[in-house]
């Protein structure tokens, strides 16, 4: 690969340029070694190795000579941007959480602003979803620098497995706006925790995987603070089988 495939900025760019096309060793702070001919980079610092061959930590369970691995070529990312990556997307899904929550509690607790209809809805919504994974699907397979979004596959029998997934996800986010329908904000996501509660359950006895002291601590917090929650409900008023 020419030099030109190397275009980062600033002065470090001649740098760059002269060890396109050469034999870098790379290490990564996990304790991996990529040895590889340098082919290009990006102004993220991730790499991209030809000819590569990787080096894993080592371990005292295997010799390295049975480890490593001879790969055409391998992409090393640069941890940082991963980081902050991982970071932007997390404080992403918050606030589009907890801004789906307030607005469904808007729609469904305001008569005068919109029809009293829970379930269709929900419905409508699940109905948009997938026409914007529709939509994503179609923009990245039409500009594939743009988005990164996997191509939708139709298929009976990957329908038929996902089937009962499919009808439980439903029930999920029916009972989900029910909820908010008929209670506070608070209480929903006080009730929502339980799930982390039952999930520790679950995981003992489906697939008989224990769990850790400190996580059942934290269980123990979640339902105290669900018993205090009852009562501060209880205390503004009846609460019944629909709030």
């Amino acid at each position: 690969m020419s030099n030109k495939s190397c275009t980062p900025d600033s002065d470090a760019r001649a740098f760059l340029q002269n060890l396109c096309d050469k034999q870098l060793t790379v290490h990564v702070t996990d304790g991996r070694r990529f040895v590889g001919w340098l082919w290009c980079t990006d102004n993220a610092a991730n790499l991209v190795l030809g000819s590569c061959v990787e080096f894993p930590a080592i371990s005292e369970s295997l010799p390295a000579y049975h480890k490593n691995r001879v790969i055409s070529h391998s992409m090393v990312e640069n941890r940082r941007s991963e980081t902050i990556r991982v970071l932007y997307v997390v404080v992403s899904y918050w606030i589009v959480s907890i801004s789906l929550v307030f607005i469904n509690k808007w729609l469904l607790s305001d008569p005068e602003e919109s029809p009293d209809a829970p379930l269709f809805i929900t419905w409508f919504q699940c109905c948009v979803t997938a026409g914007l994974c529709l939509v994503a699907a179609n923009l990245s397979s039409l500009v594939p620098g743009f988005l990164n979004f996997p191509q939708l596959k139709l298929s009976s029998k990957t329908a038929l497995d996902v089937l009962p997934l499919s009808i439980v996800f439903v029930i999920m986010v029916s009972f989900n706006n029910l909820c908010l329908k008929h209670l506070n904000v608070s209480f929903y996501y006080l009730a929502r925790s339980l799930t982390t509660v039952f999930n520790v359950i679950f995981t003992y006895f489906i697939l008989h995987t224990s769990t850790s002291r400190y996580a059942l601590l934290c269980c123990g917090v979640i339902v105290v603070g669900y018993g205090s929650g009852l009562n501060v409900e209880g205390s503004l008023g009846k609460l019944e089988e629909l709030g």
